[in-house]
């Protein structure tokens, strides 16, 4: 477990993902909110600033959406 993982708390993970060339990216993440106790989380990338990902799209069924950020007017959230 890295410290990220470790300074994160409950429920916490760390993913490595090795991309091919630079650029920009938005990140796609396969989620279920069943109401709005379950609609966020938090994620950083590359030790960067922690970005609030909340009202996840609501259902009982698995779907993917964009990472957005909360503290940015809910902007797709976007990475180099």
């Amino acid at each position: 477990m890295s410290s990220d993982a470790k300074d994160a708390g409950d429920g916490s993970a760390v993913l490595k993902v090795t991309v091919p060339h630079a650029g920009v990216y938005t990140l796609w993440a396969r989620t279920m909110a069943r109401n709005s106790d379950e609609d966020s989380f938090w994620l950083r990338v590359n030790g960067e600033r922690r970005i609030r990902w909340n009202e996840i799209p609501r259902g009982r069924g698995w779907r993917w959406s964009a990472v957005h950020d909360a503290d940015r007017a809910n902007q797709i959230a976007q990475f180099q």
